[in-house]
């Protein structure tokens, strides 16, 4: 069962649906950009065009999947997607918990820089939790990189509070293969070599 879409004077939020997948993936890649240029150790730019589409055609139609589009009239009067959401539901059970715990996972999410600032991203927020809610969900979760303040001042409005944190510590030798005892005793075989 769909929610009703959201929509105000300025801009509609809707579900996702196949035909949206050039829109989708164009706003997908000003993410991938954003989060490659600011932190290029970490994240990297996706050559593979059809696997970057397969991606995001897995993220809104995928079992227990689930995509939105926001949309606002352009000058010719035709709807122009201009932010997108993903998320999809998991489920959790270990030693703290008595019993599973179901949530939602917010894949993604990202607005046209000029369409920020407006609303959208919040009402794309609002649909996720409708969906997690409907859906069984106990809680709604997301990653956000610590180089975006802006989407950090938007999820902290939203009510998200930082749970745990994840760290990383760039190495700066390169790796260099171990040959140890063990790995000498017992190579890999090569898979041409079960003929």
């Amino acid at each position: 069962m769909n929610a009703p879409a959201r929509s105000t004077s300025a801009f509609r939020i809707r579900v996702a649906c196949v035909e949206d997948l050039p829109a989708i993936a164009a706003i997908g890649k000003l993410i991938e950009n954003l989060h490659s240029e600011c932190a290029p150790d970490s994240f990297a730019s996706t050559p593979d065009f059809d696997a970057f589409n397969a991606n995001w055609r897995e993220r809104i139609a995928g079992p227990d999947r689930r995509g939105w589009v926001a949309e606002v009239t352009g000058p010719d009067g035709a709807p122009r997607i201009v932010g997108i959401a993903t998320a999809r539901l998991g489920s959790r059970r270990d030693a703290r918990q008595t019993a599973p715990s179901i949530y939602a996972y917010i894949d993604s999410i990202g607005v046209y820089g000029t369409h920020r600032r407006k609303g959208i991203g919040a009402a794309l927020l609002l649909q996720v939790e409708d969906w997690a809610t409907r859906n069984g969900a106990a809680h709604i979760r997301l990653d956000v990189a610590e180089f975006n303040a802006e989407a950090l001042r938007l999820y902290e409005h939203a009510g998200f509070a930082t749970r745990s944190r994840s760290m990383d510590k760039p190495l700066q030798r390169p790796f260099v293969p171990i040959h140890d005892e063990y790995n000498e005793r017992h190579p890999r075989k090569d898979s041409r070599d079960q003929a």
